[in-house]
């Protein structure tokens, strides 16, 4: 099993299709957010278990999460560039909160690239 972290979620993928579990922590316990298959892309620029593979699944869970309603824009980190992941869980400071920055996202009603500028 592979897991990849955005803000406060874990992404887990648990097969080569690449099942995915996108949860968070809520107090003491797991919630999980949204789970579902993540395709391997129709052309491969690497193989479907190398870490890249991982990534960009763990990527593709995030959008599908975010546009299937589940409320993850508060807890995951987003850039102009899209939904950040890393391999390694993030550090905590003392006070139990993630240090990491969280960019505002665009709407996940409208896609960015049909809002009006």
């Amino acid at each position: 099993m592979a897991q990849r972290f955005s803000g406060s979620l874990t992404c887990s993928d648990r097969s080569s299709q690449y099942k995915a579990t996108i949860s968070r922590k809520a107090g003491q316990k797991t919630e999980s957010v949204w789970s579902g298959y993540v395709r391997t892309p129709a052309i491969l620029t690497h193989a479907v278990d190398a870490p890249e593979a991982y990534d960009d699944a763990a990527r593709a869970a995030l959008s599908f999460a975010d546009n299937e309603g589940a409320d993850i824009g508060a807890y995951a980190d987003y850039t102009d560039g899209g939904w950040l992941i890393s391999r390694a869980r993030p550090r905590r400071n003392g006070s139990g909160s993630a240090k990491t920055s969280r960019a505002k996202r665009p709407s996940a009603k409208k896609p960015a690239s049909r809002q009006k500028g």
